[in-house]
């Protein structure tokens, strides 16, 4: 079995204890706090792009629904006209 700091690059290297601030564990317990500063900044700006796009998917759908509302009402109008 090789050593894990033998191995270059990827996750290998992010489990190598000699990292600053990372303990290595990676059972899955508070681990965001023992990332190094670089992973903890990618995480939150996935999260803070993750949370635009629903942000703007959330809009889309009121959007829809409202513009569908607004033809409804509209052909309502007109049908009632139309039997006048």
């Amino acid at each position: 079995m090789r050593n894990k700091k033998s191995l270059s690059g990827g996750l290998f290297s992010l489990l190598a204890n000699d990292q600053p601030g990372f303990s290595g564990d990676v059972t899955g317990k508070n681990n965001f706090n023992n990332l190094p500063m670089r992973m903890r900044s990618q995480e939150g700006a996935a999260l803070v792009v993750v949370l635009a796009l629903v942000v703007l998917l959330a809009a889309l759908v009121v959007a829809f629904f409202s513009r569908a509302l607004l033809e409804r009402q509209i052909s309502a109008s007109s049908a009632n006209q139309t039997k006048a």
